[in-house]
């Protein structure tokens, strides 16, 4: 061995020793660094939402948290009146022989229910409207949905005005006003049902009665 040899190799390990301290040093800084920014980050995430919270407790006007809300069933179907019926109309005036159209009708109520909640505004309703109605094909006559004045359920009722062509819009009204049943307005509460009538006008034309006392068809 070369005289110097054993300095040189001594000055290599001790220069790789300084390099990795301070490459350790480096490294402990820097994870020290980045974890104090995700510890403040998770920090003011937890504070932000609990202003949220105490907020939206505070001001109960302001709503609720959507994923709760989401969960929870707001408006449901409490109740179904169902009133199913027919009737005829007379072609004719001979009082021995009858020729009728024949025309089948039901009443449908029904009743909203509005759960209570913390915030009134999500339990109230604000708009309401029917649209989209279709009958099956196999249905033979003339099918037609219509808006029934409730004062009216369980009467045939055939008025061409009430007829559901396209959409069917309600007014809205605060429970304490009067409403007119003539038109389709509902309280927001629920308080009132919704009335409609199926009606299928002669559905069966032309039935010809020859005796009235026993009321049999030809």
């Amino acid at each position: 061995m070369r005289p110097g040899t054993k300095i040189k190799i001594q000055s290599f390990f001790n220069e790789l020793k300084n390099k990795f301290e301070r490459f350790k040093n480096s490294f402990n800084k820097k994870y020290i660094i980045y974890t104090g920014i995700v510890v403040a980050f998770i920090i003011l995430i937890i504070v932000i939402y609990n202003i949220y919270r105490s907020f939206i407790y505070v001001n109960p006007d302001v709503p609720s948290d959507y994923a709760e809300y989401n969960r929870n069933t707001i408006f449901s179907i409490n109740k179904i009146y169902m009133f199913s019926s027919a009737d005829a109309s007379n072609n004719t005036t001979n009082k021995a022989l009858w020729n009728l159209n024949l025309h089948q009708f039901t009443d449908i109520g029904l009743y909203i229910n509005c759960a209570s909640t913390r915030n009134k505004d999500e339990s109230t309703i604000k708009k309401l409207y029917i649209t989209n109605v279709k009958f099956s094909d196999s249905i033979s006559g003339n099918p037609n949905l219509y808006y029934k004045d409730i004062r009216n359920f369980g009467k045939l009722d055939k008025i061409d005005d009430n007829l559901i062509t396209d959409r069917l819009n309600y007014d809205v009204l605060d429970p304490n006003n009067d409403i007119d049943y003539t038109k389709p307005q509902i309280k927001f509460d629920g308080s009132v049902p919704i009335t409609l009538s199926y009606i299928n006008y002669n559905f069966k034309e032309n039935v010809i009665i020859s005796d009235t006392r026993d009321s049999s068809c030809i």
